[in-house]
C-alpha cells in the first residue's frame, strides 16, 4: 500500500517538475532515491531501463522484504509459544513433585 502512494506521489511530483526530472535515466534515479539502502542497492544493481522496470523492481523488492518480516515474525511467535509450553510443562512438573513430597508417606 505504501509503495502505491509512493509511486503515486512520484508520479504527481515529476509532471509538476519537469525540469526537476527532464531525462529518462534521472527519472529513474529520482525515483530510485527514496527507497531505503538494501532496496535501493538492489534496484540500481538490477540497472532498470525504464522507470516501469524500477517500479516492477520495487514492489519485488518491497514484497519480498514483507514477506521476510511475516516469516520472522511468525517463527519468533512460534518460538515464544514453544518456550511458554515448555516452561508450563515444567513449572506442571514442579508443582506435581511439590505435591506429591507435602503428601504423607503411608507406611505398610
Amino acid at each position: 500500500m505504501l509503495l502505491m502512494l509512493y509511486n503515486n506521489r512520484f508520479h504527481e511530483l515529476a509532471l509538476m517538475c519537469h525540469d526537476i526530472v527532464p531525462m529518462k535515466k534521472k527519472k529513474i534515479e529520482r525515483y530510485i532515491r527514496g527507497f531505503p539502502e538494501r532496496i535501493k542497492g538492489n534496484i540500481t544493481s538490477s540497472k532498470p531501463a525504464t522507470l516501469h522496470e524500477a517500479i516492477n523492481m520495487a514492489r519485488e523488492l518491497v514484497e519480498q522484504a514483507v514477506q521476510g518480516r511475516a516469516a520472522r515474525i511468525g517463527e519468533s511467535n512460534k518460538r515464544k509459544w514453544e518456550d511458554n509450553q515448555r516452561n508450563n510443562n515444567n513449572n506442571n512438573y514442579n508443582y506435581n513433585n511439590n505435591q506429591q513430597q507435602l503428601l504423607p508417606q503411608q507406611h505398610q
